[in-house]
C-alpha cells in the first residue's frame, strides 16, 4: 500500500500537470485563433467555428478532454511503480534493470534498457516517469528487480 506520503505528493502532481497541459493547451489555442485572424477570419466566423469544433468533437477541442484522464493515468501508474519498487527494497532488493514497455520508446530510454543499477542511482540521473527524458510523465519503463532476471524490452501492443 503507497504511504500517505507517496500519495499527497502523486495529487499535487495530478494539479501541476493538468495545470501545465491546460496553459500549453491554451498556447497552442490562441495560436490557432491568431491563425485564423491574419488568414482573414472575421471574429464572427472564428466563434461559429470554434463551437463547431466544441460540438463536433474537432481537432481544436478533443485535445482537452484527455488532459484530466491523462493526468490521473500518470499518477496511478506512478503510485503503483513507487510502491512495488519500494516492497522490493523493503526486501532487500539492492539493484534495479531499467526495462523499457513501449513498442517505439524514446532515445533516451532505450539508451537505459536493460541497465543494471542501485535504486540510488536511478533516483539520481532520473527514473522513468522522473521527467528526465523526451517521453517525461509519458514513459512506460518500469524498473525490475535484478534477481528476477527481467528482459530488457517488454513490447506492448
Amino acid at each position: 500500500m503507497p504511504t500517505p506520503d507517496i500519495l499527497e505528493s502523486e495529487e499535487l502532481l495530478i494539479g501541476e500537470r493538468v495545470k501545465t497541459q491546460l496553459e500549453a493547451y491554451i498556447t497552442t489555442l490562441e495560436g490557432d485563433i491568431d491563425f485564423m485572424r491574419k488568414s482573414g477570419m472575421s471574429d464572427e466566423a472564428i466563434k461559429v467555428r470554434l463551437l463547431d469544433d466544441l460540438e463536433n468533437g474537432g481537432r481544436i477541442f478533443s485535445p482537452i478532454k484527455s488532459i484530466p484522464k491523462n493526468a490521473v493515468k500518470s499518477a496511478i501508474n506512478g503510485v503503483a511503480s513507487q510502491a512495488s519498487n519500494q516492497v522490493q527494497l523493503d526486501a532487500g532488493i539492492e539493484e534495479f534493470t531499467w526495462v523499457t514497455i513501449s513498442q517505439k520508446p524514446c532515445p533516451d530510454c532505450q539508451s537505459r534498457s536493460g541497465e543494471t543499477e542501485s535504486m540510488e542511482f536511478w533516483e539520481t540521473v532520473g527514473k522513468p516517469r522522473s521527467g528526465f527524458s523526451v517521453c517525461g510523465t509519458n514513459c512506460k519503463c518500469r524498473l525490475v528487480s535484478s534477481k528476477a532476471n527481467p528482459p530488457s524490452e517488454v513490447i506492448r501492443e
